[in-house]
């Protein structure tokens, strides 16, 4: 009692053998941590492993614990330390439970403390890392945008402490290579400058060095992304990468130097351009989220899709509401398109969902954000409001309503309900993966027969016994006879390829959350959303099963404190912001201007 955070370590930790390397982990439930106590554990007779950290991840965090047993285990989210407690004390645990930024700096800094590995992303992992430089550590930095936002001052502390700072990821790690390999490069003045675009989601990157000395280093001083997934290219010669790609150029000189240059990457990593619209990954709550963004300025708008859908879907909004001075972000929700997508179950439960929009606010540097979402994404969005209200000035809802937490669980109930017959949710739920194989097999059959309105042409079904053991969904569906009005060819195929790229687990992972999702929210059964809130659908959307404006609002009423308006669109279905894209966004924009959110 009366002991600050650092005298608790200081007290803890026990004498430097000097001998082995004592290492502590910021962000140890990422990437990057993970990757780390990988390497640890090849070399477990050199290195000790003094101390962990995460933000929220509780679960991953409690078995990396178990697993290694450090002295010190962080959380950061001051609301889960109290469960992280329990489980430690169950599981008879030494570890002793820090919380927050005192405690990250205290394991950041201590004396005993050889090695920090600083892998939390954005800003939140400025201030430690800050503090590990400041007490003259080795940092392993994968924490660039310490650089980026502080950089004078980070390497000021550098250089005052005779700290060491190696770069451990992405582009610095890239240059690093690269610059390293050339052999005292820098006395040789071999490079006279190096230039980064649009980092993170680069049209070109480019070295530009002295033409004798770019081809005598043996490396590539070309950096780029192999099939810009954000997996630098290095160690190639440049002949050898320009016959990997025709893109990549060698040009004879400006002025007396080359450039060695990767052009059309943007291209190249979205295999899609829409005018205005650019593509960058964000790293955020242990995943890599790519996004698609417009407007670099004016109120942030949010968009979450459903499934099985991509940022794609919102293609009627982005350059709409960028042209009307908003800033819009559309991702690639976790497990879709070019986002990361775990396999485990659990990493898709509505806390961590609801974290990932949260976390790219962070990343955006962004402190509040209109909240829009469609089908699953308007679940997420939903829950987003309710547990972060103070980061989402408004929410617009499409196709599922939110009535609160039931008492008894939805999978119950469907089960109840349906019985032996089929129920997309509960086939969604069936053990051993059967849904994803049956849709991976097929990715053109299943979406061409969902992304049809409801006055679409249909040939007649396959499958007609509702019995499951009759077989999968795609038999149930009848193939399309035609495309509606608002997918082309080129649309539908866009939407199909990114499911061959990433396959439908992910996606399904969400459906498989429904019991945990009723378990884990008890806590949240008497909470309201509170920010200003509008329903839009399609008046013959099957997910509102015929219910009426005023059955809707009298439902979401009861749970919603500022529901504004409850919208069905005559004779649509439930893609409605693609069905109906001008009447969708007026109906936005008006709803937006009432609240006075406007650029």
């Amino acid at each position: 009692m009366g002991q600050s955070i650092d005298q608790q370590v200081s007290k803890k930790l026990p004498a430097h053998s000097g001998q082995r390397t004592s290492v502590s982990i910021l962000g140890s439930t990422g990437s990057i941590g993970q990757s780390t106590l990988a390497v640890l554990a090849a070399h477990s007779e050199r290195y000790d492993l003094y101390a962990l950290s995460a933000n929220t991840r509780v679960d991953l965090l409690l078995e990396q614990c178990l697993t290694w047993r450090p002295t010190f285990a962080v959380i950061n989210d001051s609301m889960q330390a109290d469960r992280l407690a329990m489980e430690f004390k169950k599981a008879g645990l030494s570890t002793e439970l820090l919380v927050g930024e005192e405690g990250l700096d205290a394991i950041a800094s201590n004396q005993q403390v050889d090695i920090v590995i600083a892998a939390i992303v954005g800003a939140a992992g400025l201030q430690s890392t800050l503090a590990a430089v400041t007490a003259g550590k080795k940092v392993l930095l994968a924490n660039k945008e310490s650089l980026v936002m502080a950089g004078p001052l980070f390497m000021a502390a550098v250089r005052s402490s005779n700290a060491i700072l190696l770069p451990i990821d992405s582009e610095h790690n890239a240059i690093f290579q690269c610059i390293h390999q050339t052999h005292d490069i820098a006395e040789k003045k071999a490079i006279s400058r190096l230039t980064l675009t649009a980092s993170g989601a680069a049209d070109e990157i480019v070295v530009t060095a002295k033409p004798a000395e770019a081809f005598k280093m043996g490396t590539s001083t070309v950096l780029t992304r192999d099939d810009m997934n954000a997996v630098p290219t290095i160690n190639r010669s440049v002949a050898d990468f320009a016959k990997m790609d025709p893109r990549v150029s060698v040009n004879g000189g400006v002025g007396r130097d080359a450039q060695i240059s990767v052009m059309g990457a943007n291209a190249r990593f979205n295999d899609f351009t829409i005018d205005g619209v650019s593509f960058r990954f964000i790293e955020t709550n242990g995943i890599r989220v790519r996004v698609a963004e417009a407007g670099d300025s004016g109120p942030l708008i949010l968009f979450a899709h459903g499934w099985p859908e991509s940022w794609y879907n919102w293609r009627y909004q982005i350059t709409y509401f960028a042209n009307a001075g908003y800033r819009v972000v559309a991702l690639d929700m976790r497990g879709y398109g070019k986002t990361d997508a775990p396999e485990a179950v659990e990493e898709y439960d509505i806390f961590k969902l609801t974290e990932d929009m949260v976390g790219v606010l962070d990343a955006l540097n962004e402190d509040t954000a209109i909240m829009v979402g469609h089908d699953w994404g308007a679940i997420v969005a939903w829950h987003s409001v309710l547990i972060h209200p103070e980061r989402f000035s408004a929410l617009i809802a499409m196709s599922v309503p939110y009535g609160g937490r039931p008492p008894v669980s939805p999978m119950v109930g469907w089960r109840t309900a349906f019985n032996d017959n089929f129920f997309y949710i509960l086939y969604h739920n069936e053990a051993g993966g059967v849904a994803e194989a049956e849709y991976d097999s097929d990715p053109m059959g299943i979406i061409s027969r969902l992304y049809l309105s409801p006055q679409s042409p249909r040939q007649a079904p396959i499958i007609n016994d509702p019995a499951r053991s009759a077989g999968g969904w795609i038999g149930r569906l009848g193939a399309p006879e035609g495309l509606p009005n608002w997918l082309t060819s080129t649309d539908l195929n866009y939407v199909v390829k990114e499911f061959e790229q990433s396959g439908f687990r992910g996606g399904i992972n969400y459906y498989r959350n429904f019991q945990r999702n009723w378990e884990i929210t008890e806590g949240l059964s008497n909470t309201k959303i509170v920010v200003p809130t509008i329903f839009i659908t399609g008046e013959k959307d099957s997910v509102i099963a015929g219910a009426s404006e005023e059955q809707l609002a009298g439902s979401m009423g009861r749970v919603v404190d500022d529901l504004r308006d409850v919208v069905l669109i005559p004779e649509m279905g439930h893609w409605i912001q693609q069905e109906a894209p001008d009447e969708v966004n007026q109906i936005m924009l008006d709803f937006l201007t009432e609240m006075n959110i406007v650029p």
